[in-house]
């Protein structure tokens, strides 16, 4: 059966970060990833980590947190504000990582027939 699994805060920019995001792994092929805020602060991790969870859910679904918004001045990608928002969607997209603007998926497995799925 399908998993729905949740991680925030993994910040890999951070020394030591990576190598633990490289070990979160799908139990199944069909498991889903809610990657709930603060992947990290430049755009490179960002779709450095998106990317690796990516390809290893069947669906990866992003909502930003206060350090993917910052623009530090070791980000290549010196855009602030809204178009910094508009750009990390567009490079989710890129990426097929669902957004806040795209339409919200629905869950059919484990737990979904609690609350009239399934």
């Amino acid at each position: 059966m399908p998993k729905l699994m949740a991680v925030s805060d993994i910040h890999v920019g951070h020394q030591g970060n990576k190598p633990v995001v490289e070990q979160i792994r799908a139990d199944s092929p069909e498991d889903w990833l809610i990657v709930a805020g603060d992947v990290g602060e430049k755009t490179d991790d960002i779709r450095w980590a998106l990317r690796t969870l990516r390809e290893r859910f069947a669906k990866v679904i992003w909502v930003p947190g206060n350090h993917e918004l910052w623009t530090t001045t070791k980000d290549p990608v010196q855009i602030k504000g809204a178009p910094r928002y508009d750009y990390l969607v567009a490079l989710c997209r890129d990426l097929d990582v669902v957004t806040p603007e795209d339409e919200f998926p629905v869950w059919e497995g484990a737990g979904a027939e609690q609350y009239g799925g399934g």
